[in-house]
């Protein structure tokens, strides 16, 4: 008896362990330095460092008559939705350069 309630006890240890390893180990050291900061010590001055100095000001040309529906911001992108003249386009920017890195266009079938 005290044998199955000891094999039972280290088998749910081990599952436990390895779930709680999966689950703060998931991300990649790197992204959860980025995330947290390297040490305790570290905090709101790494995160300011890390922050560009300059601001990014860039202007994108949408074609006469266009307009903007959406954008959204996600994964290190800039993703804007534009209506042109019946179509829709989504543009796809690089949020830390804004440069245009993608463009898809969706057409209705006559």
């Amino acid at each position: 008896m005290v044998f199955a309630v000891a094999t039972t006890f280290v088998a749910i240890a081990a599952i436990l362990g390895v779930v709680g390893y999966r689950f703060f180990n998931w991300e990649g050291r790197e992204a959860r330095e980025e995330r947290f900061g390297r040490g305790p010590r570290e905090g709101r001055e790494a995160r300011d460092a890390r922050m560009p100095r300059e601001a990014i000001e860039a202007t994108a040309s949408l074609p006469k008559g266009a307009r903007v529906l959406a954008s959204t911001v996600g994964e290190g992108r800039l993703v804007v939705t534009v209506d042109v003249a019946g179509s829709t386009e989504i543009h796809i920017f690089d949020l830390r350069t804004l440069r245009r890195i993608g463009r898809l266009t969706f057409t209705n079938e006559p």
